[in-house]
């Protein structure tokens, strides 16, 4: 099973500036955090943003039940990414 994280704030407001660039569509992000792991952040309705962190060690290459791949693609579903590497 995965563990709920909470996005820092630096990285959250990172994400949500990049995103109010694109006022129609939906958009997500990518964040690099380090070591390999990631956040995903999506503006959903009304303004709001939700996030998805995807740690370097569950790409699935342990097993199946470490791969949260899925579970991304699945949060992602829909979705156009945008991106703000710099």
């Amino acid at each position: 099973m995965y563990e709920k994280k909470t996005i820092p704030d630096y990285f959250l407001n990172k994400a949500i500036d990049k995103l109010k660039e694109k006022e129609n569509g939906q958009f997500y992000c990518r964040i690099y955090y380090g070591m390999g792991c990631f956040w995903f952040v999506k503006k959903v309705m009304n303004g709001e943003y939700q996030s998805f962190f995807l740690h370097s060690d569950n790409h699935g290459q342990y097993s199946e039940e470490l791969n949260h791949i899925p579970l991304l693609e699945n949060f992602l579903d829909g979705y156009i990414e945008y991106d703000v590497q710099e």
